[in-house]
């Protein structure tokens, strides 16, 4: 329960199915976590352990003795885990759902060997995938982890009914003149922050007459390496970087536009937020939610720039920060978020992993 975006997944399926009345379990690793608060149901399971791997035998005695219990996994290495655990298990027969949050990308091939040789063992013992993307999917394909027969693709569950029925724009808009590019995400090496620091600096370079801030939302291994960065920049006036925000939607609504660097994103949760909020986005061109999500509008520009090149996003964030946000322009924009509620999408993998 760190603050990621499948920790948050995983809480909002389990409220959902919570709500409904099926009987539902949450089982973590740790007792610690931003999103721990959050959680007020008794029915959770804390293990104390640091990692998956060192729950392994955990988890063979959780499937032992739950042999007709159907087990949802989200995030790869506990896949993983779970499917070696089923194994040891002997119970061959228990339901093992897994959901893939990204594609599968590797930064050498020693790494990508032992990797693919782990995930495709253990998701053979799998019962069925649920893809966050077809970007996603199509990793699983091409590297030949599974059938496509045995994967199913659903977005996230993001936006819950009481925030949607409570966050209506207002007429009289607060508008943001000092045009504040949004980022959110955690503070790793795939969210390519350094890409969005790199943007900022080349549009306040650039002849033109306006100006621009940045604030990055999240924490991460890379945050002192980024202020580092920032402070080479010459931008510590320009960047902020407050850290995980609890409160992100309300957070980033008065923001001028959103940006999203990341090398890949499986889907991105914050891609929906910040729709949600009714900001225009430039994203750079991933495989995932940034082709799911994102359709062709005058609100969003969605940059292929494979070699992270600051100057090719300037032109779509000029024209972007252009964009005269009146309530129902803002209505329109939110219009693409309303897709992944978490009722819908908790329908959606309720009826999937009962049918398998």
């Amino acid at each position: 329960m760190r603050g990621g975006g499948a920790e948050r997944v995983s809480l909002n399926l389990y409220d959902y199915f919570s709500s409904i009345g099926e009987k539902v379990e949450l089982v973590i690793f740790q007792k610690d976590g931003a999103y721990l608060d959050l959680i007020d149901d008794q029915k959770i399971t804390f293990l104390n352990k640091n990692s998956a791997r060192s729950a392994l035998p955990n988890l063979i005695k959780l499937i032992k003795a739950n042999p007709e219990s159907i087990f949802l996994s989200t995030k790869r290495e506990i896949n993983i885990v779970m499917g070696i655990a089923k194994f040891f298990s002997w119970k061959k027969n228990v339901k093992l759902i897994f959901r893939e949050v990204n594609p599968l990308v590797y930064y050498n091939f020693f790494q990508k060997l032992i990797s693919l040789i782990f995930v495709k063992f253990s998701y053979s013992f799998s019962t069925h995938i649920i893809a966050n993307s077809t970007g996603t999917k199509k990793s699983l394909l091409v590297n030949h982890i599974c059938k496509e027969s045995k994967v199913t693709v659903i977005g996230n569950p993001v936006l819950s009914k009481e925030v949607i029925e409570s966050n209506p724009f207002e007429k009289e808009l607060v508008i943001d003149d000092e045009n504040t590019i949004i980022c959110a995400g955690r503070l790793e090496k795939q969210k390519n922050f350094q890409l969005a620091i790199d943007i900022v600096h080349a549009l306040n370079s650039s002849q033109i007459n306006k100006k621009f801030k940045m604030i990055i939302y999240g924490m991460g291994s890379e945050r002192e390496k980024l202020e580092k960065y920032i402070e080479k920049k010459g931008l510590i006036k320009t960047v902020s970087m407050p850290g995980f925000s609890f409160d992100l939607l309300e957070d980033i609504k008065p923001g001028s536009l959103f940006l999203l660097t990341s090398s890949f994103e499986g889907f991105g949760n914050v891609i929906v937020e910040a729709l949600f909020c009714g900001l225009p986005i430039c994203a750079k061109y991933s495989d995932g939610g940034v082709e799911d999500i994102l359709k062709n509008r005058d609100f969003v520009k969605v940059i292929d720039s494979p070699n992270d090149n600051p100057n090719d996003f300037l032109d779509g964030i000029l024209e972007l920060s252009e964009i005269n946000l009146t309530a129902s322009k803002k209505d329109e924009i939110r219009e693409l978020s309303l897709n992944y509620s978490i009722e819908s999408i908790g329908k959606k993998y309720l009826d999937r992993i009962t049918s398998v």
